[in-house]
């Protein structure tokens, strides 16, 4: 959570928001309107709120190399570079797990413009679809999200957001791809969860098996 004396927060937005577009910069920024009652983005929202009432986009979705969330394809949008802490990680990991499921779905299966079957009455969000589709894998990626995003607020640091940041950080040229190993991303997952990205050289994921380095 914040507690910088000079953040504010606005009025929360409802049902139509306008928001900030970026490419991945304060400086170029342009106004565009999302209506979240006909795209899949109030899903999510739905989620990030069960699991944390005070959830502010504005605040944790225009942060680090890969909470950039307020754009035109706000999830499927992929970060760069190694991320700047806890929370941005959790970002990234989402994002993986969204590319997962268009590489094994095709392009279309985006969260912007898929809505998948959702419960949630009586206790915690429950992906309806059936295990193996595109809905199913795009509900359970925003589930896993939602519930570890809560968990780690609390290392939220205002000098990574991309607006409010008082020491002049800035995301492009901080998030920089950096070289290193030999590297080659696959998909792990299972029919009814989502999947994370892992690499193949030295392989591990688990719980949707694979395994190697610590054997889980």
């Amino acid at each position: 959570m914040i507690k910088n004396s000079y953040f504010f927060r606005l009025p929360k937005m409802k049902l139509s928001i306008s928001i900030l577009a970026f490419s991945t910069s304060a400086s170029s920024v342009s106004r565009v309107k999302i209506d979240q009652g006909s795209r899949r983005y109030s899903q999510l929202i739905d989620q990030m709120n069960f699991y944390n009432n005070d959830f502010d986009e504005r605040e944790y979705w225009a942060y680090g190399c890969h909470c950039l969330m307020l754009g035109d394809r706000p999830m499927s949008d992929m970060g760069k570079g190694a991320p700047v802490d806890a929370l941005d990680s959790v970002c990234k990991q989402y994002k993986e797990g969204l590319k997962c499921a268009r590489d094994e779905f095709g392009e279309t299966c985006i969260g912007e413009f898929v809505e998948y079957g959702l419960r949630m009455q009586n206790g915690p969000p429950t992906c309806t679809n059936n295990a193996g589709t595109c809905g199913r894998s795009l509900c359970e990626c925003d589930k896993m999200f939602a519930s570890r995003h809560v968990g780690a607020i609390d290392v939220f640091n205002a000098d990574y957001h991309l607006f409010w940041s008082t020491t002049g950080w800035n995301n492009e040229d901080a998030c920089v791809p950096k070289g290193g190993g030999a590297s080659d991303p696959q998909c792990c997952g299972k029919p009814d969860s989502f999947s994370l990205i892992y690499n193949a050289y030295n392989r591990q994921c688990c719980d949707g098996e694979v395994k190697g380095i610590g054997e889980c």
